[in-house]
């Protein structure tokens, strides 16, 4: 009863996480085709860039980390964002550095931090990721890690998420018991016909 009801009260959750799944892990593969086909999603500031080899990616970017830091507070400033530049990245295959605006510490609930996008090379604005713009297509895809993560719904999204996880370990455990209980009745139905 348990693997049965266990599994009648939470599939509509797992189906979540479990879409959610696909469209982090097969992104461009599945999931990009597949919302394509209902709305386009906004260009990506790595789309009109061709990756760089490995020579290029050891050469050290001509903008350093503390300009763009200061730079994306400058543009978080002038778009009114009340949060400071929380954290960055560098991707040497693009030449790019990312800024995610959050104050470090706080959680950070819904559909994530706006995220600017600048040129390691020139330090120009490149492209940005703001949570609530865009089209149908690009708030479904930025939806997936918070609706995954259970970060949309804050603490308890993620308490949530951590239950499920355990009902599917649970739902694995009794399903292979149930298995070997149905799987030891037909041997023995077998043998007792013989």
């Amino acid at each position: 009863d348990l693997h049965r009801s266990g599994g009648v009260w939470t599939w509509a959750l797992m189906l979540v996480l479990a879409v959610s799944s696909v469209a982090m892990n097969l992104h461009d593969e599945v999931m990009e085709p597949l919302v394509h086909l209902v709305s386009r999603t906004s260009p990506s500031p790595f789309d009109d860039r061709i990756p760089r080899g490995p020579a290029q990616r050891a050469v050290p970017p001509a903008v350093d980390r503390a300009e763009i830091v200061e730079r994306a507070r400058a543009e978080g400033l002038r778009r009114g964002w009340p949060d400071p530049p929380g954290f960055l990245t560098y991707r040497p295959a693009f030449g790019l550095y990312g800024v995610d605006f959050y104050v470090p510490g706080i959680s950070r609930a819904g559909l994530g931090p706006p995220r600017l996008y600048f040129d390691a090379d020139t330090g120009a604005l490149a492209g940005q990721r703001v949570p609530g713009e865009g089209s149908a297509g690009d708030l479904f895809m930025r939806l997936q890690f918070p609706l995954h993560s259970g970060r949309i719904a804050g603490l308890p999204g993620r308490i949530l998420v951590t239950v499920l996880g355990v009902a599917v370990a649970v739902l694995c455990v009794t399903g292979v018991v149930l298995w070997l209980a149905r799987r030891s009745a037909r041997r023995a139905g077998r043998t007792g016909r013989m």
